[in-house]
């Protein structure tokens, strides 16, 4: 029974995003140079309390949606995966610079954080959660500047159906700048103005 009521649960989590969400930002990342920007969505829960859905690249059928579910209450220890990722991204960009070194990969140690991650496999939308966020800090001769990849650990798995995985997402940043930039997209303060309009206009339309 509480198998039932969990997986029910993922499944209304799912048909919420898909009838109440608005955009409420984009970011662009210099990493893709045709890539249209990524959206941050929100929607409201039962408690009209904002949820971001934070669109990321694809690691697999890279047209379809991929994007990561963070509550607004969890919206402070997902940021500070990002602001650990970018102090380390700085400190180690200049000792690669001082020391020479143009090649290497190295995990970046953040707060073992998990959010769920809304797919899309076989042209259905799936929910796949506490996904295991890892920073990687590379370097790399085919790009200019040192790279900082957040993306899932371990392979995406849907909760209503363990058979239907999918290799996950990544978000690529190329500079400081566009880390700042992305971090300033994530604004209860924003989301919380933006659905109080929605849930205005929810409220003049009675059943």
């Amino acid at each position: 029974m509480k198998n039932t009521v969990f997986i029910l649960s993922i499944l209304i989590g799912v048909t919420t995003y898909a009838q109440k969400t608005i955009e409420l930002d984009t970011y662009t990342l210099s990493y893709f140079t045709d890539k249209e920007p990524y959206k941050i969505e929100v929607s409201y829960d039962k408690k009209n309390r904002p949820v971001f859905w934070i669109e990321a690249q694809p690691t697999e059928n890279f047209e379809d949606k991929i994007s990561i579910k963070v509550e607004a209450k969890h919206i402070p220890l997902f940021k500070e995966i990002f602001t650990e990722s970018k102090n380390k991204y700085i400190e180690w960009s200049d000792v690669a610079k001082d020391n020479n070194v143009n090649k290497m990969s190295k995990v970046i140690k953040t707060n073992n954080s998990r959010f769920a991650v809304l797919f899309v496999q076989y042209r259905t939308y799936y929910m796949s959660q506490k996904s295991l966020i890892e920073s990687t800090f590379i370097l790399s001769e085919e790009h200019e500047s040192p790279i900082l990849l957040v993306g899932n650990k371990y392979k995406l798995e849907a909760t209503a159906n363990q058979f239907t995985t999918h290799k996950g997402f990544y978000i690529a940043f190329s500079s400081v700048k566009e880390i700042d930039a992305f971090l300033e997209t994530l604004s209860i303060e924003k989301a919380n103005k933006a659905l109080s309009q929605v849930i205005k206009e929810d409220e003049l339309f009675v059943d």
